[in-house]
């Protein structure tokens, strides 16, 4: 009776043992939590949002698009702003006064051309003729325009569209940024989780070795089992402990690596505790493979980013051109004596009194800088054009070699998941036999080894499409995880 009740306990043990979760000592995420103590479970989804927060690099690619703002904010201050100008020079030797020259005046680019108004006032004894001024002065407004070259398009007006453009390849390359980021932290997320599953389970599998190494120095004892048995059961037990001892060093790396993603405000980095464990709760919807070429073809900041840049060439290639035309440049101005002068009140009449006009024409006879622009600029738009195909044809293959990698890890893990479960059936019935004397310890060990290995390769392909999840929307051009 007494032998039969430490089998039926051994066998009890050994089928209805559920170990404690691995509590690795440690500090939890420092700067946020305090520790208690307790296992508290880090979801993906704060983690995620810890990284959108406040990690440097993401910071740093949220920087580029107000980098491209104040960079179309600087293309309009120097082709549009309004300039006020005065420039004052006088000249004195040996008691003569040679000249006094001043002129202030404000100019308003416009979109085609200028506006300019101001003063003028000059005198002096050696004052070139051409200057010569009323005594009180003279002020003017006038306008210049280009009749040729610049008419269609201009630097100015070119560069203000390019700093448009980007602004939108700013966002595509911090969208590209961002992604990069959130995928290297979503496969060390899970590169952690499947080190914490590991630990738990050999942690499972020593302490079942531990329970049955107990439990046969006992029937050794009782002369139930041979003495060589009680050896085999604690060659199995110092193995677990071996594996236990490696898994945990893995664990404690893995936690640590995972710490680099941790910010809080402040660029304060915090640390991952020993008490903070994974989750496996995040959820996946089984995308379609022609919704996610078509996100990547339409979206995928990497192609964005080459097609605007297309876009920049364009203008560019449309500025060159303009180039080949002759400059020609019409000013017109209207010349007034200052209010309050006795001379000359009436308003001038364009063109009859009163003005100053001026036409300036330029060509140059062969073209040759034009026309080597222009080909330089083709040859880039040719250059951009083929990687741009490349681009296209890489990102396509990827998402394609993803997507057959994760719908294959699917029905992978579903037959992993019999596996298990026939492995469990096994090892249930060899104790079974064990307990009543019809088998070996060397079998039972074998089963449950087999059912050991089959769960940890049950975690491992689970973890593996949780990343190829995460590869697959990072090759369309999403976030790694919606």
């Amino acid at each position: 009776m007494k032998v039969q009740f430490i089998t039926y306990i051994t066998l009890a043990l050994l089928l209805n043992y559920q170990a404690l979760s691995a509590q690795i000592p440690g500090t939890l995420v420092s700067g946020t939590l305090k520790n208690s103590g307790k296992v508290q479970v880090m979801s993906f989804q704060f983690f995620y949002k810890q990284i959108l927060e406040h990690h440097p690099v993401v910071k740093q690619a949220n920087l580029l698009n107000e980098m491209a703002r104040q960079r179309l904010r600087q293309t309009r201050g120097e082709g549009f702003d309004p300039k006020l100008k005065s420039d004052f020079s006088r000249k004195e030797f040996k008691s003569k006064d040679y000249f006094n020259t001043w002129k202030t005046s404000l100019k308003v680019p416009l979109w085609i051309g200028a506006i300019e108004a101001g003063y003028e006032r000059n005198n002096g004894v050696f004052l070139n003729p051409e200057n010569s001024l009323p005594s009180n002065g003279l002020g003017f407004l006038g306008i210049s325009v280009p009749l040729g070259r610049g008419i269609v398009t201009n630097t100015r007006r070119a560069t203000l569209r390019q700093a448009k453009t980007f602004i939108e390849i700013a966002e595509a390359d911090r969208r590209a940024m961002v992604n990069q980021i959130l995928l290297e932290a979503t496969q060390t997320y899970w590169s952690w989780y499947l080190a914490h599953r590991k630990l738990e389970l050999i942690k499972d599998g020593y302490n079942l070795a531990s329970v049955r190494y107990k439990a046969v120095k006992q029937r050794v004892k009782m002369g139930e089992l041979a003495g060589i048995d009680s050896v085999k059961a604690k060659i199995i037990l110092q193995k677990r402990l071996y594996e236990l001892q490696d898994v945990y060093t893995k664990s404690n790396n893995a936690r640590i690596k995972l710490s680099n993603y941790l910010w809080q405000e402040d660029n304060i980095p915090l640390e991952v505790s020993g008490n903070l464990i994974p989750s496996d709760n995040v959820p996946i919807n089984t995308p379609k493979l022609g919704d996610l070429l078509d996100q990547a073809a339409q979206n995928h900041p990497e192609l964005l980013s080459l097609n605007l840049t297309q876009k920049n060439l364009r203008v560019e290639e449309r500025l060159q051109r303009d180039e080949l035309k002759p400059r020609v440049d019409l000013k017109y101005q209207i010349l007034t004596n200052p209010v309050g002068n006795n001379q000359d009140k009436a308003v001038p009449v364009a063109f009859q009194e009163n003005y100053k006009v001026g036409l300036k024409f330029e060509f140059p006879l062969f073209l040759r800088k034009a026309r080597g622009k222009i080909q330089q600029v083709r040859i880039k738009k040719s250059q951009t054009e083929l990687k741009l195909t490349q681009k296209q044809r890489e990102v396509r293959n990827k998402v394609i070699s993803y997507f057959n990698e994760f719908t294959n890890l699917q029905r992978l893990i579903q037959v992993q998941r019999q596996m298990v479960e026939s492995y469990d059936l096994l090892r249930t019935g060899e104790l079974k036999k064990f307990s009543v004397g019809e088998s070996d310890l060397f079998l039972v060990n074998t089963r449950e080894n087999q059912l050991l290995e089959s769960r940890v390769k049950l975690a491992s392909l689970e973890t593996k499409f949780r990343k190829y999840y995460a590869k697959l929307r990072w090759a369309a051009g999403l976030a790694p995880i919606e």
